[in-house]
């Protein structure tokens, strides 16, 4: 097996449970025709075990975790950062501090990705409203060019008079 027995004792369940499915898929000669699925299985279980370990459980998962092939094609995007982060970080604190790292770069991309689309709306809004100002400025040339033409003709002009009596009365 890849893990020696005195050093399961701290962390037994997840390390023996992945022993046992390897002394068994070795014994019944199937490792090979399951090499993929185990190794999915040993990574997924490591990796979501990680959160709140001590110090040995990394080391443990790291020693662990390099023979398993990551490519696999089975894992997780975010299985397989946090295994090749197990593996390329060289303690706990490193690994916890890349994992926080990583949580806010992905926080500030959503945000990012939130902030891009209404800047989107509202360039839509604003593509709009200049249309609407257009149309309405069209309307009041219109109206002044009319008002302008109504003040400057004849009739308006002889009825002056009647308009200046009416508002006396």
């Amino acid at each position: 097996g890849s893990i020696t027995n005195n050093r399961l004792k701290k962390y037994d369940h997840i390390f023996r449970i992945i022993q046992i499915v390897e002394d068994f898929l070795l014994s019944e000669d199937y490792m090979e025709e399951f090499k993929r699925e185990f190794d999915y299985f040993k990574a997924n279980r490591i990796t979501y075990e990680m959160y709140g370990r001590p110090e040995e459980y990394f080391y443990l998962a790291k020693e662990e975790l390099k023979s398993v092939d990551l490519s696999n094609g089975l894992l997780s995007n975010d299985t397989s950062f946090k295994a090749n982060t197990i593996l390329s970080s060289n303690s706990l604190e490193e690994y916890n501090y890349k994992i926080k790292v990583n949580e806010e770069i992905n926080s500030l991309k959503r945000e990012n990705k939130s902030l891009a689309d209404e800047i989107n709306s509202l360039k839509g809004k604003n593509k709009s409203l200049i249309e609407e100002n257009k149309s309405l400025n069209e309307k009041f040339e219109k109206s002044k060019t009319k008002n302008r033409e109504i003040l400057n003709s004849k009739s308006w002009k002889i009825t002056g008079p009647l308009r200046r009596l009416r508002k006396k009365f």
